[in-house]
């Protein structure tokens, strides 16, 4: 009986491990000045490959043994979909642009396959190319959202695919809301494909004739395209498009718009978005676009770098139901505020005592302000005390979204740049959830007084800064310091005194006359 026990055990830790299958990454960097740093490919598939970290662009270095100009990568990870880029150094600082028709697309510039025991999809490619010399990209779609998928999941076969018309050899990967999808390198010419539901003939589509011949589609290609998403067995998309609504009240962003303003997200393009437009001059800017049904993200962006600081909106679309969204304020999830504060002084201390500053590095502080890393600002600690300092005049924004970061510069240089990672949300409310990366400090401005914000790295921990030159010009006694529970204020000169106490959002929680 007991030796049945052990070996049902060793049964059911084998079933739960998950069948590895080699992929090979190929990029020709022939026509690109290879970086010392060499050729890297970075994913979401790095964690299943490495143990480690995805997205790391220094991780997964790619050799090219034999001198032809393509730098290879061979990997194990398990069967399903997966989006990369490659990388000419070790940093993202070197990422490839990727073409349109390579994309994820719906606002999404990542590369993508799929692999399964049976096969995968991924060619050599260009750095920053679509198709090797003398073929053409060809981006197949398929919208499923009416039919049942098998477990096996969506494939395509057809003469364009290697091996020809085998169903189960080209898996097609979920782009966005049930559309499918698969990129192949073919040579000008005339073909034939259908869809799959599965893996095998019998879940096969029939395309009407108006848009194939004998059940299958055709194409006749002669230069690279991303063909628009069909309905699977139809020849047009699913449903119609429906009309939505963006609006963004810029009024009180205090931001030079005079780049623009642009909807980013899987509405649009992650990378560039599209612009918005304020027509009648209240800077309320507008865009109406029409997307079929399914689930969106997007943000607001001024410029090249003027993101917002909050997670991404999110967005519900359903067919033949057009929306007029609100006119939502800039880094906020509701409408402006019917105030507005003149601008102050911000001063940000950041006390790092807990944490390693390297010898010559520095910490910073970047935000919805700074366009986030490019612009970050160096922070100094002059008396040594482990609380760095800068201090930002005639700060205007009426919000805030920030991090701190210890690094060598604001070029975000690999490993010497350390942004906080905490849950600031969670773990004491100094913050606002980012979605799927770490949260954002966040800060609203409550009045026309000069703001001083101070915190550990990485905690909603308030550390207190300025009370030596509070005494020295108020002859004010504060103590303790720090305080836990109970702060004593001493004044040296008789009068009436306003002491506001807020937390550290900056929200007024306490305001009191004393005597």
């Amino acid at each position: 009986m007991k030796k049945i026990y052990l070996l049902m055990v060793f049964a059911i830790l084998t079933y739960g491990v998950k069948a590895q299958i080699d992929v090979t990454f190929a990029v020709d960097m022939s026509g690109e000045t290879v970086s010392a740093n060499g050729v890297h490919v970075a994913g979401d598939w790095q964690s299943e490959a490495n143990g480690g970290e995805d997205w790391q662009p220094g991780d997964n270095e790619m050799l090219d043994g034999d001198g032809d100009g393509i730098y290879t990568l061979t990997v194990s990870i398990p069967a399903g979909g997966y989006e990369f880029k490659f990388i000419n150094g070790n940093t993202w600082d070197g990422v490839e642009s990727t073409p349109a028709v390579s994309q994820v697309g719906f606002g999404n510039d990542n590369r993508f396959f799929s692999v399964t025991e049976n096969g995968n999809t991924l060619d050599t490619v260009p750095f920053s190319g679509s198709a090797m010399d003398g073929l053409f990209a060809i981006k197949l779609q398929v919208d499923m959202a009416e039919v049942t998928i098998e477990p096996a999941g969506p494939h395509v076969a057809g003469d364009m695919f290697n091996p020809n018309w085998t169903p189960n050899a080209t898996p097609l990967y979920n782009v966005s809301n049930m559309v499918y999808a698969v990129v192949v390198q073919v040579a000008a010419g005339d073909y034939q494909y259908k869809f799959l539901r599965g893996d095998e003939w019998g879940t096969d589509e029939s395309a009407p004739e108006e848009c194939g011949a004998a059940g299958n589609r055709t194409i006749t290609v002669s230069a690279s395209e991303a063909l628009e998403p069909v309905c699977f067995g139809a020849c047009g998309p699913c449903a119609v498009p429906t009309d939505i609504t963006f609006k963004v009240d810029m009024s009180q962003s205090c931001m030079d718009l005079s780049a623009g303003v642009n909807l980013m997200g899987t509405v649009t393009d992650w990378a560039t978005g599209m612009p918005m437009s304020d027509d009648d001059g209240d800077m309320v800017y507008e865009i109406t676009l029409g997307l079929q049904p399914g689930d969106y993200e997007y943000k607001f962006r001024v410029g090249d770098s003027g993101w917002e600081g909050i997670g991404n909106r999110q967005l519900t679309v359903v067919e033949g139901e057009s929306q007029v969204l609100p006119d939502v304020c800039f880094n906020s999830e509701d409408v402006c505020p019917d105030e507005f504060w003149d601008p102050a002084d911000v001063s940000f201390n950041c006390d790092v005592n807990a944490e390693t500053v390297p010898e010559g590095q520095f910490v910073w502080v970047m935000g919805d302000f700074t366009g986030w890393q490019g612009g970050a600002l160096q922070m100094s600690d002059d008396d040594g005390d482990g609380i760095w300092s800068v201090t930002v005049p005639d700060f205007c924004p009426q919000t805030m979204a920030f991090k701190f970061v210890i690094g060598l510069d604001n070029n975000n240089t690999g490993s010497d740049w350390v942004e906080e990672t905490a849950d600031f949300s969670e773990i004491g409310g100094c913050g606002i959830d980012n979605g799927e990366f770490s949260d954002n400090r966040f800060y609203q401005r409550t009045s026309n007084d000069p703001v001083v914000i101070c915190y550990a790295f990485n905690t909603c921990d308030a550390c207190l800064v300025g009370i030596e030159e509070l005494e020295a010009l108020n002859r004010v006694e504060v103590y303790p310091n720090p305080m836990a529970g109970e702060l004593n204020i001493v004044f040296e000169d008789n009068g009436t005194y306003t002491v506001e106490m807020l937390d550290v959002t900056g929200k007024l929680v306490m305001a009191e006359q004393v005597n």
